[in-house]
């Protein structure tokens, strides 16, 4: 009788989303011949199940998360909030003066409306809802929750981290290494919630007093069942682009051989 076995996966690319092709061995020094080349500028790849370092690429260096930044405001939000589905928040009236003349991605709040905490993180973790992340923050109060992330980094053992902003949009005071954001989505991944959220390929908002019903998709196409791209082994976690990060994605994989 063969024993069925369970792999699971984090992987964390930053800078320029893997292409991954067969090549000869490359990374760091581990005890697995992967035959795989990895372009990313930085990589992280763990077992989860064992906590096996598989591979690492740069994994140290100083690199902006963009997006990524949202794992920590989601979890961070949803430990700090014990009913997120009867919490009720609303958006700040001047929600869109810090995204002035900028490209984001978003659900379009509007200034005013109420929705549950939970369909904000639904927002954040599914459609990188740019304002569904300042809405949260402005929520807990600003400047006292971009301090509690940064006091979590801490907690968590990243070293070579630290938060300016709850969405992850450029500031040369916001960044992270491929390494401690692979902790920070250890860490997210065991809160409660978190990971039936972001592992959703798609979600419908429910309707506020402002707006209609809204149907949200995940940015991971490896999720998207219509993509040329889709891998049934992948769950969440979080994509993440901006011009100054290139393409990231923190993401978890499970295969049963």
């Amino acid at each position: 009788m063969k024993l069925k076995r369970t792999t699971k996966l984090i992987a964390v690319l930053l800078i320029l989303l893997a292409v991954i092709s067969p090549a000869s061995v490359f990374g760091a020094a581990t005890d697995i011949d992967l035959e795989y080349d990895c372009y990313s500028n930085a990589a992280y790849l763990v077992e989860m199940n064992t906590g096996r370092l598989i591979y690492e690429k740069n994994s140290e260096d100083k690199v902006y998360p963009a997006s990524t930044t949202k794992i920590m405001t989601a979890a961070l939000a949803l430990e700090l909030c014990p009913d997120p589905a009867n919490t009720y928040v609303t958006v700040p009236a001047d929600i869109w003066v810090e995204f002035e003349g900028i490209n984001i991605s978003s659900i379009g709040l509007i200034g005013g409306e109420t929705m549950s905490m939970l369909d904000l993180v639904y927002a954040m973790l599914l459609a990188s809802a740019n304002e569904a992340a300042s809405t949260v923050a402005a929520y807990f109060g600003r400047d006292e929750f971009i301090s509690k992330m940064n006091q979590k980094a801490l907690e968590l053992g990243c070293t070579g981290t630290h938060f300016s902003n709850p969405h992850g949009l450029y500031s040369a005071d916001h960044y992270t290494t491929a390494k401690d954001l692979y902790k920070i989505t250890e860490w997210a991944l065991g809160v409660k919630g978190f990971f039936e959220i972001c592992s959703q390929y798609s979600y419908t908002i429910a309707a506020t007093d402002k707006s209609y019903a809204r149907d949200i998709v995940s940015t991971n196409y490896l999720m998207n069942p219509y993509s040329n791209y889709y891998t049934e082994y992948v769950k969440g976690v979080k994509t993440g682009t901006i011009e100054e990060s290139g393409r990231c994605l923190v993401s978890t994989a499970e295969k049963t051989d």
